[in-house]
């Protein structure tokens, strides 16, 4: 039968857009655009039918500062050859540690959902690690039952 399941995912890895990759570092200002990527991880472990609970996203920041970094959604397995494509941009307040995201972000990532990990555009000066700098950075925890 079906269970609460709570899995996390690791970024394969991450980046920032100014035209042109420039940085490891994920950052949300003015200018660039950052993406957490996870290959298929996600939806290979996340079945359709997954009931999702809840979505946290591990922030590790370097620098957190004025308006609150848009996350969002995008369809990259891996690092694209251009500008990355986020939609579903929406605030969120980061503290360092789990930060919650719309539970709508799991539905969107899970087998079927088309989105394949997360990023950040625009917001204040918000600056998140790179995997270089720490591991776990951008890592999803998602509860769901399936």
């Amino acid at each position: 039968g079906a269970g609460q399941h709570t899995d996390i995912f690791t970024a394969l890895g991450t980046g920032s857009y100014n035209s042109r990759w420039w940085t490891g570092q994920v950052r949300a200002d003015n200018s660039d655009l950052g993406i957490w990527w996870f290959g298929s991880k996600i939806s290979d472990t996340l079945p359709a039918v997954a009931s999702i609970q809840s979505v946290q996203v591990f922030v590790s920041p370097s620098m957190i500062y004025g308006n609150p970094p848009n996350f969002g959604l995008h369809p990259h397995q891996s690092q694209p050859s251009g500008a990355p494509t986020i939609s579903s941009l929406t605030p969120v307040g980061v503290t360092p540690g789990w930060v919650a995201l719309p539970s709508s972000f799991g539905d969107a990532l899970k087998a079927g959902g088309g989105s394949a990990g997360i990023g950040v555009a625009h917001g204040g000066e918000n600056i998140f690690h790179s995997l270089a700098e720490d591991s776990q950075t951008g890592a999803l925890r998602i509860v769901s039952v399936y």
